[in-house]
């Protein structure tokens, strides 16, 4: 497992970016990662999660860089979301991607219901208008072997696209798995 955050601590230590917890959980006692769109329309900043760890493991006095992912892997994502909207139920996005390049704007590969893509795909929460929390598992990406993941700026990016400027997401217990399985 690379990635598994469910927030019950009450902390977005490990995530970059516009982060805050609420108590709507899926959890009766638990928290999640509150997102809200306050620009109808807009993407709002990203949240990042670093793909890497630095450590000085030969005692030099330089961090080398470790990769967390793996050319030739698969990668399948999971969350619960919750989307809240005083004016519509559905019409709130979500992109989650691997982004590989610090220096770009544009993800390297991007998680979607039907696998993934290497173009810029978003994920729709609450699609056919129903309350409450809804699971879902999107992916998997499948990083073609020799990928270069150890340079040290590879991130996991969630962003959230509100139908309006009243649209609220709550994300919770993310897991990141992975998998040298092609079939998945």
């Amino acid at each position: 497992t690379i990635i598994d955050e469910d927030f019950d601590d009450n902390s977005t230590e490990d995530l970059d970016g516009y982060t805050s917890t609420s108590n709507e959980s899926i959890l009766q006692t638990g928290y999640s990662l509150q997102l809200q769109d306050t620009t109808t329309n807009t993407t709002e900043t990203p949240i990042t999660y670093n793909l890497f760890t630095t450590e000085d493991t030969d005692n030099d006095g330089t961090d080398e860089t470790y990769a967390l992912l793996e050319g030739g892997n698969a990668y399948i994502l999971t969350f619960w979301a919750e989307v809240i909207d005083s004016t519509t139920t559905t019409g709130a996005t979500l992109t989650a991607a691997f982004d590989f390049d610090a220096t770009t704007t544009a993800s390297d590969y991007y998680f979607t219901t039907a696998g993934s893509s290497t173009t810029s795909q978003s994920i729709a929460l609450n699609p056919n208008g129903e309350d409450g929390w809804q699971y879902y598992a999107v992916g998997p990406i499948v990083l073609p072997e020799g990928t270069n993941v150890d340079d040290g700026d590879e991130t996991f990016t969630l962003q959230l696209t509100g139908a309006t400027t009243a649209t609220e997401a709550y994300i919770d217990t993310i897991v990141l798995t992975e998998s040298n399985s092609q079939y998945l």
